[in-house]
Formats: structure tokens, sequence, C-alpha cells
């Protein structure tokens, strides 16, 4: 019979340390850096709606509700991407040290339009040029994770 009551105080321990490891994301914040980061970077305006709730699985992070990205100012269609949702990884590690580190970013069910102005520009060329924004193949975290101090 103890052993009964041993398992049910470890498994309402576990419940509450998931409950208050999840209190302690700071889902708001997550979410708006990788918001003016990317529009720092790209130039153009990423914008959430709906709830941002942190995640234990499969990863560590954040999930968004639904998301756009701006089309380039010469764009007719409307947004660039429109998706469900985005599900934003995190490194907890650097999370428990203070620094937000995204290390993976997938949007769910995404819908892309892709496009060529009459000039012949595409919409998806970001950063540098008369594309706004400050991406280059030099930019700190192209191709890797990112640290952004929390703050």
């Amino acid at each position: 019979m103890r052993w009964i009551i041993r398992i049910g105080a470890t498994l309402a321990v576990l419940a509450l340390l998931v409950v208050g490891g999840l209190a302690l994301i700071p889902a708001e914040r997550i979410a708006a850096a990788a918001s003016a980061k990317f529009e720092e970077l790209t130039g153009r305006k990423l914008s959430l709606s709906g709830d941002v709730r942190p995640t234990l699985w499969p990863s560590l992070g954040v999930r968004t509700g639904p998301v756009s990205i701006a089309n380039a100012a010469w764009s007719t269609e409307g947004p660039m991407l429109k998706a469900e949702a985005l599900a934003i990884d995190i490194d907890m590690a650097a999370l428990i040290g203070g620094d937000i580190r995204i290390t993976g970013i997938e949007a769910v069910r995404p819908e892309i339009i892709l496009e060529r102005s009459k000039t012949g520009e595409e919409n998806w060329v970001f950063g540098g040029g008369g594309g706004g924004g400050t991406v280059t193949a030099e930019t700190p975290g192209v191709g890797r994770p990112t640290v952004w101090t929390a703050g």
C-alpha cells in the first residue's frame, strides 16, 4: 500500500514541476523578440495574432496563433505568408542563463505567395538593396542559432 502512495506523490510532484516550468517560460517575450528581430533583419512586418503559449513537447518553446508576413511594398496580393501558427523552439540552457536562444521556427500550414514585379524584383528577396532590412550572408545567426539577450 505504501508504494501506491509513493508513486502517487511522485506523480503529483512531477505534475507540479511541469506546470511550474511552463509558467516560467516567457512566451510573450519570446514571440515579441522573434517578431522584432525578423522585422529588423528582413524589413517585413511579422504579425502575430491569438494566444502565445509555452510548449514542452516535442521541444521547449512557444506556439503562437495565426501569423502573417507582409509582402513587398509593390505587391497587391496580400501577405507573402499566412500560417495557422508558428512553433518557436528555444534552448533551455540559454533560457536558464537569462538569454533567449531561438533554435528553430516552424510555420504550421503555411500559404506562401511568391511573385515578381514588372521590373523583375522578387518578393522573397529580403535585406540589402531595395528589399529593406539588414540581413546578409554575414549577419550573425544566418544558418545557425542566435542569442538575443532577454531584457
